[in-house]
């Protein structure tokens, strides 16, 4: 169920009965040689499709840029400053909850994004006592990291062979392989100027060899946290509506 197709007295309609709703915030990033773009932005949308589909939540149309300056070395990206992003996920939220949803998701796909993230939270939610935010980053989950071992025998860095592991289950028709390419030593943060990034890592991508991405590591790196994600908007049901 997706606000963006529906009409405000659908909306109106809904909250009647329910406080939840889930938040896509992606980037527009390289992604190396063979992931677009908005790969960080097309995770998490579709993942939140499919929760969506499982618990009737609606999902927000997704915000589509994220912190990404470290990767304007490379053409295509499009970075928003720490404290613009901070402010339009305030914003964001802020709407929400005038609108009467205190029970917010928050599916993020992007690692630039979470302290723009915490730094807007920890200010909104001493604000408003009444709201109830849960933020989760996939590749940040303990089963991920398992799997990611299991296949490739180590943590998995951007875009590499697990994160393209999930492209290529979620949406195949993206991911070319016949061009990638990364480079295998990670040289320190990855928080720096877009022109030392691109120095260090020509590829853009880093860390295992995204040519080894497997779609049966996406499809179990998919199904594990779905079922986190889902559990997690049940749990909700138990507790009062405000």
């Amino acid at each position: 169920m997706l606000i963006g197709e529906m009409a405000w007295v659908d909306v109106e309609e809904y909250l009647k009965k329910d406080d939840r709703i889930i938040v896509v915030i992606g980037s527009c990033e390289q992604h190396g040689k063979h992931l677009p773009l908005s790969t960080d932005s097309i995770i998490p949308l579709e993942l939140a499709k499919i929760v969506s589909k499982k618990t009737g939540v609606p999902v927000l149309p997704p915000l589509n840029f994220g912190m990404s300056l470290h990767h304007m070395g490379f053409p295509g990206t499009v970075s928003l400053a720490p404290q613009t992003l901070s402010q339009v996920f305030t914003e964001i939220l802020s709407a929400l909850f005038t609108h009467g949803f205190r029970r917010i998701m928050v599916l993020n796909g992007h690692g630039g994004n979470i302290a723009p993230m915490t730094s807007a939270l920890s200010v909104l939610l001493n604000e408003q006592k009444e709201l109830s935010i849960k933020v989760f980053s996939w590749w940040t989950d303990d089963e991920v990291k398992k799997l990611e071992v299991e296949f490739f025998g180590e943590a998995d860095h951007h875009a590499s062979a697990c994160e393209t592991s999930v492209v290529a289950f979620l949406r195949p028709e993206l991911v070319r392989l016949d061009r990638a390419a990364s480079t295998r030593e990670v040289k320190g943060s990855f928080y720096c100027s877009g022109a030392e990034f691109r120095g260090k890592y020509p590829f853009g991508a880093v860390g295992t060899d995204p040519a080894r991405a497997r779609k049966e590591c996406g499809e179990k790196v998919v199904s594990a946290i779905l079922e986190k994600y889902v559990r997690e908007l049940e749990d909700w049901l138990h507790e009062p509506r405000v």
